[in-house]
């Protein structure tokens, strides 16, 4: 079962990233039901940028203010 939702808040963890791609929200959750917990795949977004991320590679973060 997927650790985050749609629409939570996460930290990139686990290797150097540029500031703006640090915190994003998850826009798409990719199940992986047939490999070992914890290997779920996550489209982030991270203003205009996306990127695709494993569940141990993130990590939940307070909710970011919008910039209107």
């Amino acid at each position: 079962m997927p650790k985050f939702s749609v629409g939570d808040w996460v930290e990139v963890i686990g290797f150097i990233v540029p500031a703006y791609m640090r915190q994003g929200k998850i826009i798409r959750v990719i199940a992986h039901p047939d490999l070992p917990e914890g290997l779920d795949e996550y489209e982030v977004q991270f203003g205009i940028n996306t990127a695709f991320l494993y569940e141990t590679q993130l990590r939940t973060t307070p909710e970011l203010p919008d910039d209107d």
